[in-house]
């Protein structure tokens, strides 16, 4: 077995950083790190929260009106596809009772009182 992407996870003052060798170009073998990470992260305990902690959060990722598409699926559900600029697009399967949610309170949103 030979290394493609070698990644350490240290601490510089206080906070988690990486030192990383790449034998390989960076990008997609980030790429397939998320991946490879995000499915450990899937099936390891605890599980992640179902409901989302306290308020919701404002992460400054310098990108404003971020890109996303929606799927009607035949039954009325919908795969919502959201891009991140750094773990890529992310694809959420939503009942039609959360499509429901969702455009209620979409519409909401950005209405203005008189």
């Amino acid at each position: 077995m030979s290394y493609v992407l070698r990644v350490d996870l240290v601490e510089i003052d206080g906070k988690p950083s990486i030192n990383y060798d790449s034998k390989a170009p960076l990008a997609p073998s980030l790429d397939d790190l998320l991946l490879v990470a995000g499915r450990l992260r899937a099936e390891t305990q605890p599980p992640v929260e179902r409901a989302q902690p306290g308020a919701v959060r404002h992460v400054d990722l310098q990108e404003r009106d971020s890109m996303w598409t929606v799927g009607q699926l035949p039954d009325g559900e919908a795969i919502l596809s959201l891009r991140h600029p750094g773990f890529g697009w992310l694809d959420f399967h939503l009942s039609s009772h959360s499509v429901a949610q969702l455009h209620q309170l979409l519409g909401t949103l950005g209405k203005t009182e008189g």
